[in-house]
């Protein structure tokens, strides 16, 4: 069998503590995606339009914004597992946020465009 390594990659995120959270303040990202309706409050949870479809984050729950933008949560103990901390000097420089942000849209234009065919050939 063929084993693999996941690659390390550097990723923001936020942990989410509620909608009146004291600080850390939201980053950017975050807000921009309440605005146009990708993360959206559901009582003390968030509904979240990722790649996959909609997903919820809950209470402590870690909410990532992947390499091209993405957005989608993660359980703490995932995240803990998973990533950890790194300082601001060793993070490689990424794709300006404005090419990410297109990426990430244009990639959800197409799984979108792709589901809407599916449907209409099974109608």
């Amino acid at each position: 069998m063929t084993m693999y390594r996941k690659k390390p990659i550097v990723i923001e995120a936020v942990q989410w503590l509620g909608k009146y959270r004291p600080e850390p303040a939201l980053p950017t990202w975050f807000l921009e995606a309440e605005e146009d309706g990708t993360i959206r409050l559901f009582g003390d949870d968030l509904v979240i339009t990722t790649l996959e479809g909609e997903m919820t984050a809950s209470l402590n729950d870690w909410i990532i914004q992947g390499v091209k933008g993405e957005l989608y949560p993660c359980k703490p103990d995932i995240f803990e597992a998973t990533y950890e901390p790194v300082e601001p000097e060793t993070v490689p420089a990424r794709r300006d946020d404005a090419d990410s942000k297109q990426l990430a849209l244009e990639e959800r234009f197409e799984k979108e465009k792709a589901a809407s065919e599916k449907r209409q050939a099974t109608s």
